[in-house]
């Protein structure tokens, strides 16, 4: 294997893997990346058994070949050559060399024959969800994923098709989110899928850089393929719960409030709140929502906000984190909360829309 690349052409590619990598070195071959060099395509490969990602890159081919190199390591050395284009030449006992016009680098990797054999999907089922709706959909639903790793069925996204819509649905048991979009043509997921939490921030990096996409469901993976980067993601074995018994029905008239005022207020009042349970208090009362927080160690704090409430005064205890993190998922002007008593669980919509909803348990002190 030998060939010429630009530094930046390189540098970008082998810095999309390092976040898939395996940093723990369980399996030296899994910190190590896959460069293949032929004359027609050539690609550099990472995975840690569960994500697999592989990126074509540009290069003048001098010699096709294989091997495998340690992309931490790769990384560091190219991220500091000068700008120009460098030559990358497999040599004897698995070593490669960097070379530039003055700075010469020999880096021991492995053979290519260790690296994992990435699965193979033949791209039959594609499914048609829009990329920015995808993003919104991750975006807002990535907070209440769990990540108690115990219970590895709520790690994920689950996503389903049912009639006309497709549901992104998390929960960490505590609390819930859910995201609906109009069907797109003739898309069906109907014993639904789960993407875990790490394969989602990975989707999420190429869809935000991508153009178009393509996606495929196939063998227990999900893949995203931008015609430069393929990205497999191994999907959760598991089944989702079933995460309608848990959403409250709207048996009330809805208390509209206005989501970056509330925000600001909890954000506020949730400096005084408890270090370890971060709980805080809003009480509704005729026309005012007083939102509390009391400190042992430092003192106490309230603030008054007028809402359009009336009817029997209502004491919920909150962990106020859950609730910045359901303020900072959406970017709707107004909130409605639908609340039975302070024990009940208590139901989130985005304003008029109503595509995004949280259900949010209150603490029990």
């Amino acid at each position: 294997m030998n060939f010429s690349v630009e530094k930046n052409e390189i540098l970008k590619t082998i810095g999309l893997m390092q976040s898939i990598i395996e940093k723990k070195k369980t399996l030296p071959i899994l910190s190590n990346i896959l460069i293949n060099v032929d004359d027609e395509k050539s690609t550099i490969e990472a995975t840690d058994l569960e994500i697999t990602l592989i990126s074509k890159f540009n290069c003048e081919t001098i010699r096709k070949g294989s091997i495998t190199v340690p992309a931490k390591k790769l990384y560091d050395i190219i991220k500091e050559l000068p700008n120009e284009n460098i030559n990358i030449e497999k040599i004897e006992n698995n070593f490669i060399k960097l070379k530039t016009i003055k700075t010469e680098y020999k880096l021991l990797g492995l053979p290519e024959e260790e690296f994992p054999k990435k699965t193979i999907i033949n791209k039959t089922s594609n499914i048609n969800i829009d990329k920015e709706i995808f993003i919104k959909a991750i975006s807002m639903t990535s907070p209440t994923i769990s990540q108690d790793d115990t219970k590895f069925n709520l790690c994920g996204l689950y996503i389903q098709s049912e009639d006309n819509k497709i549901n992104f649905v998390s929960t960490d048991g505590h609390r819930l989110s859910k995201y609906s979009t109009e069907k797109i043509n003739d898309t069906r997921i109907d014993n639904g899928i789960i993407i875990p939490r790490k394969g989602l921030i990975e989707i999420k990096k190429i869809l935000e850089q991508s153009e178009l996409i393509n996606i495929y469901i196939e063998n227990k993976y999900i893949l995203i393929d931008n015609d430069i980067i393929n990205l497999y993601v191994r999907l959760i074995d598991g089944e989702f719960p079933n995460y309608k018994k848990v959403i409250p029905e709207k048996n009330s008239f809805p208390i509209k409030l206005n989501r970056q005022i509330l925000n600001d207020a909890v954000r506020r009042i949730s400096i005084m709140s408890n270090d370890v349970t971060k709980n805080i208090s809003l009480i509704f009362s005729n026309k005012i929502l007083i939102i509390e927080a009391s400190n042992n160690d430092y003192g106490t704090a309230e603030e008054k906000i007028e809402i359009d409430y009336i009817g029997d005064q209502i004491k919920i205890i909150f962990n106020s984190r859950y609730l910045l993190d359901l303020f900072n998922s959406t970017n709707c002007e107004n909130i409605n909360l639908y609340i039975k008593d302070n024990m009940s669980p208590c139901l989130f919509t985005d304003g008029d829309l109503e595509k995004f909803l949280s259900v949010i348990m209150p603490m029990r002190l």
